[in-house]
């Protein structure tokens, strides 16, 4: 099913019931949510309909 903004919220909205994460608007407007100590941005881009971005950001040292 290709990814589109209904289907991203679905996704997300999924994400969070499993992960027991409370807000799942809050994930659906930043986009990221953490995950010990650590940001993961989760995107989609219509441009790229059967993916799901999902970026872990480690930080710089």
């Amino acid at each position: 099913m290709p990814m589109s903004a209904a289907r991203y919220e679905t996704l997300i909205e999924a994400l969070c019931a499993a992960a027991g994460l409370p807000d799942a608007a809050h994930v659906l407007n930043t986009r990221s949510i953490e995950i010990e100590g650590f940001d993961v941005r989760l995107d989609f881009f219509e441009s790229d309909e059967d993916a799901l971005y999902i970026t872990f950001q480690y930080g710089a040292r």
